[in-house]
């Protein structure tokens, strides 16, 4: 069995693992083949399965590995803002969701993770700004709506420590 026959095997097998959901098994197979051929999917695809399991700190990792491998992913970049968020890095978010927008200035998942960060952050008017910008673009208002209070009262003890 060769490199490249493994590689393709993990691939596929991580991609149905994905799918059926157990991501732990994803992030087994995807792993041996990241090893062998490093890609900014690849990459994409273990913080994606990080995520779904909440674990952001690796998920984290695993996204800025991928735009280590091609900075010019706006989604994926976009992907390192929503993980923040569910970390409760209110302003690391907002710095990441930032550049997406510098390159796209109408990515609705960005402005919609600015409106949620400054809506958890207790800043009304950029929370309504940026949700009628993200709302705009085509994100769920009510999405937003429900996600603050939410992460407010999951991040309560952190978000004090900010005011």
């Amino acid at each position: 069995k060769t490199d490249a026959d493994t590689y393709a095997v993990s691939v596929m097998l991580g991609m149905l693992k994905s799918q059926e959901g157990d991501y732990s098994a994803a992030i087994k197979l995807f792993n041996k083949a990241v090893v062998l051929h490093p890609t900014a999917l690849l990459a994409d695809a273990i913080g994606s399965a990080h995520q779904r399991i909440g674990e952001l700190d690796a998920a984290i990792d695993s996204y800025e590995f991928a735009l280590d491998l091609n900075p010019e992913k706006i989604d994926i970049r976009a992907k390192v803002a929503t993980a923040y968020v569910g970390d409760g890095k209110f302003e690391t978010a907002i710095d990441h969701a930032q550049q997406v927008l510098d390159l796209q200035p109408d990515h609705a998942s960005a402005l919609a993770t600015i409106a949620i960060c400054h809506g958890c952050m207790d800043h009304p008017s950029l929370y309504e700004g940026y949700t009628a910008k993200a709302v705009e673009a085509g994100y769920s208002e009510q999405k937003i709506t429900s996600t603050v209070p939410a992460l407010k009262k999951k991040f309560k003890k952190t978000l004090e420590s900010l005011n």
